[in-house]
């Protein structure tokens, strides 16, 4: 996945999770392909999990930059 992860969007990882936590739940699977599925899916996981906490960091960031951006503001108008 490691290839995939440049070209796999948050939202595509997760719809895919989604389709495969359903059919785990909804149906009957060989084992053979179970195995396939939790292991995709532990991948989409771990995905989703880097993205989300590279999205905190990155919002993080940006508010902290804001914050320095108020206060020079502030000590400018006084």
């Amino acid at each position: 996945m490691e290839n995939e992860q440049e070209t796999l969007s948050y939202e595509q990882a997760y719809n895919e999770l989604r389709q495969i936590i359903d059919r785990l739940e909804n149906s009957d699977v060989n084992i053979d392909v179970l195995t396939k599925e939790i292991e995709r899916a532990e991948s989409l996981l771990d995905f989703c999990n880097k993205r989300l906490s590279q999205v905190e960091v990155d919002v993080q960031k940006l508010t902290k930059r804001l914050e320095d951006f108020d206060e020079q503001n502030a000590d400018l108008a006084e």
